[in-house]
């Protein structure tokens, strides 16, 4: 190969590069990468405060909390005396915890195989 034609390969490996990033660029410019729920997610709020739902909210009162779910469970230590050697044990404690489970699940299939 001699001057000339590297030469024109390099040229056009110049070419291919410049327009590979040019169409790169505008792509990437004109090609939203925001989805629209985002887009919709931080629209600025409006700054007035509608007096209405305060009134309202201020005359229902306060709002009941429902109570937490806990198993019912009691401590209950356990009596235990020095022995003859005048040790003392440790104390243990026993738990006791009662939980009832209201789950009832019937699934019914049909002869074609789906429920």
């Amino acid at each position: 190969m001699n001057n000339k034609d590297l030469l024109v390969i390099a040229i056009c490996t110049l070419l291919t590069v410049v327009v590979w990033i040019a169409a790169d660029s505008y792509h990437a410019w004109v090609t939203s990468t925001v989805p629209s729920s985002l887009i919709r997610a931080i629209e600025p709020l409006s700054p007035r405060l509608d007096t209405t739902v305060i009134k309202t909210l201020r005359e229902r009162g306060a709002v009941a909390k429902a109570p937490a779910f806990s198993p019912s469970e009691t401590i209950s230590p356990t009596e235990q005396t020095a022995s003859p050697s005048g040790e003392i044990p440790s104390p243990v404690a026993t738990v006791s915890s009662t939980l009832t489970p209201k789950l009832s699940v019937t699934p019914s299939a049909s002869p074609s195989g789906t429920l």
